[in-house]
């Protein structure tokens, strides 16, 4: 009998019924359904993203806070951390010790700026004030930390307890689970399991309206609360939280997104997507 690949053959098939339809292969048309057909998705949501920081877009480093001297090698400082979107939305640091470094092949062969959790940590030259933050998404992508310890990640430049400030800020706890916290009045939304030093994904979102805010741990919502006072503070350091308390991060901060919107829970979960995906989480 000749050759048939096609799934259906009217004839000749022995011991068939002239004119029937037979089966002798599988369907290339019938696929599983689910993750295929859902693939997730290549860029992070665009609409109302204020700022979008990739370390592995290394044409956004440099060395020196003029954005002279790009990064070029592994263990070259970073002076500087432009905004993908090229709206000059940057984290600075100017004192040179102060600098956290560019490594290469860190997560999921990606790159990665490490934190030394002793004195590096970058300031935003755009505060992230109040109209901004008080209705706003955050997302994190983090490896290699220090086991043990509180470490800030995104957090205030200053304030002091008692004056009716607030400000949040994200961090892991010394039992290494993601966190949101009210810096001022120290009111968590910690996550409900630890999260793995080898790579996470962490975020959270606040709304001023009901003071109202959700930790996420990857695609996994770990719940909501409501904060004590109305948010008024501003969020402007990477990688420490230098307020009312100081905490030092120490590892590799890969990726950052922050949006001055409440995101909908769809675009929340395709940004977890996109994030888990790239980073190989």
């Amino acid at each position: 009998m000749p050759s048939n690949n096609f799934p259906f053959a009217r004839f000749p098939v022995e011991g068939a019924p002239h004119g029937s339809n037979v089966t002798i292969g599988p369907n290339p048309f019938d696929k599983p359904k689910g993750r295929r057909n859902d693939p997730p998705p290549t860029s992070p949501e665009s609409a109302n993203r204020y700022a979008w920081w990739d370390a592995n877009s290394i044409g956004t480093l440099f060395q020196d806070t003029a954005g002279t001297v790009p990064v070029a090698a592994n263990n070259d400082p970073v002076g500087d951390w432009h905004d993908v979107d090229g709206n000059l939305i940057q984290w600075e640091q100017a004192t040179a010790g102060d600098r956290p470094i560019y490594k290469t092949n860190v997560l999921n062969g990606k790159p990665g700026i490490k934190f030394d959790g002793t004195s590096d940590h970058m300031v935003l030259t755009t505060v992230l004030n109040q109209a901004r933050m008080d209705e706003s998404t955050v997302f994190a992508v983090v490896s290699g930390w220090v086991t043990g310890t509180y470490q800030g990640l995104v957090g205030p430049a200053n304030g002091t307890a008692g004056q009716g400030q607030d400000a949040y800020y994200l961090r892991i706890t010394d039992v290494d689970k993601a966190e949101v916290l009210e810096a001022y009045v120290g009111n968590p939304m910690t996550s409900t399991a630890a999260i793995s030093t080898a790579g996470a994904v962490i975020g959270f979102k606040f709304s001023d309206t009901g003071n109202a805010y959700t930790h996420y741990n990857g695609r996994n919502d770990n719940g909501t609360g409501a904060s004590t006072v109305t948010f008024s503070g501003s969020a402007s350091i990477l990688g420490a939280q230098l307020g009312v308390t100081t905490e030092f991060f120490t590892g590799y901060i890969h990726e950052l997104l922050i949006y001055d919107v409440v995101l909908n829970d769809t675009k929340i979960d395709n940004n977890a997507r996109y994030l888990l995906n790239k980073w190989g989480l």
